[in-house]
């Protein structure tokens, strides 16, 4: 459950005393409630929970526990806030482990077959990713590390936009199942590197029309990203520590597997410098917003005055810019373009 709601839950117990009952079997299983039993008996100190008996002994039974636990929880329309990794993840449990089927599965959440057919291959997506990110089995990691929530919604994302690319019609070159992989692994790191908001990564998205669409529209723009990308990125992540190599360290002896894998993230973002990360995908997704705008020459100049504007004189006497060997090359390849500009305008003028 998430923690406001949580917080929530104890402070309507502390003050007006358990007011829901929850569900429990006769040899004392609770199918409902556990969160308020917790509540009452962490931090409230009480011996007590008011609970509704089912009259059957079930604890040796989980796959029937499974399914009573998500026909209350789940399967009514006055959901409560679960945390939303919970509902994928019983919904592999009764694939993997209890051998259900798509419709047994959908009558327990009250859902439509595809809503639980596409839910499952969002949690297999998930479960790819973590095996890509070497931390397989570790679910803590489909939160965000640094603000509350889920990553839930680029997962989602994600699987749509793959989905799209089986229309190829739709995106103008003809790319292969290898591009498809780079598009995924690119899509990963970018969900791992908590770089920006992930409605930002919508930008590499593929077209839903035949006028619109993100990055993977352009060849040229894609593969230049990723180029750049595994420059900056790939090697940082094959030589990164795996959990039981941090495991083995003397200073994370006391650590739980968990807590390895959170460092292992931190360390990670850290290393390949998501500042920059995030950068290379704003410039990308600029350079296909002035395809879309269709920008003439004129406009490119226009642009590139107003921002060069932007450099005061207290900058230019910044010792750190005036070090910066990039900035020192940006304005190699400027002067170079300008140069080139100013010789073809002469040339011209010359003519006429």
């Amino acid at each position: 459950v998430s923690q406001s709601r949580y917080k929530g839950t104890e402070e309507n117990i502390k003050r007006i005393g358990q007011q829901e009952p929850g569900v429990i079997t006769l040899d004392g299983v609770i199918i409902d409630g556990n969160r308020r039993a917790m509540i009452l008996k962490k931090h409230l100190n009480e011996t007590w929970f008011e609970a509704a008996v089912i009259e059957e002994e079930l604890a040796d039974n989980r796959r029937y526990i499974r399914q009573l636990e998500t026909q209350i929880q789940y399967g009514t329309d006055d959901k409560v806030d679960y945390e939303p990794i919970n509902l994928y993840l019983k919904i592999k449990d009764f694939v993997d482990v209890d051998g259900l089927l798509i419709p047994e599965i959908a009558k327990l959440f009250n859902k439509t077959d595809a809503a639980i057919k596409s839910e499952l291959e969002i949690m297999r997506l998930m479960d790819e990713y973590l095996d890509y990110i070497g931390s397989p089995g570790i679910y803590t990691l489909l939160k965000f590390s640094t603000k509350g929530g889920s990553r839930e919604g680029s997962f989602v994302d994600l699987k749509s936009n793959l989905n799209q690319m089986s229309n190829s019609g739709r995106v103008g070159w003809a790319y292969s199942q290898s591009d498809i992989d780079d598009y995924k692994r690119l899509y990963f790191d970018y969900i791992r590197s908590e770089c920006s908001d992930p409605k930002d990564f919508r930008k590499l998205a593929p077209a839903k029309t035949k006028s619109k669409g993100g990055i993977f529209m352009d060849e040229t723009l894609f593969k230049n990203l990723v180029n750049e990308h595994d420059a900056a990125v790939t090697n940082i992540t094959f030589e990164l520590k795996s959990i039981s190599e941090l495991a083995s360290l003397p200073e994370n002896k006391n650590k739980s597997p968990v807590e390895i894998a959170q460092q292992r993230e931190a360390l990670w973002r850290d290393s390949v410098d998501t500042k920059k990360m995030y950068e290379r995908l704003r410039k990308t997704g600029a350079e296909w917003d002035d395809i879309l705008n269709d920008k003439k020459p004129a406009d490119y100049l226009s642009d590139a005055l107003k921002k060069l504007e932007k450099i005061t004189e207290t900058d230019l006497r910044n010792q750190e810019f005036l070090d910066d060997f990039e900035a020192q090359e940006n304005v190699k390849k400027i002067n170079t373009i300008i140069y080139d500009i100013k010789k073809i305008m002469l040339d011209r003028r010359k003519t006429h």
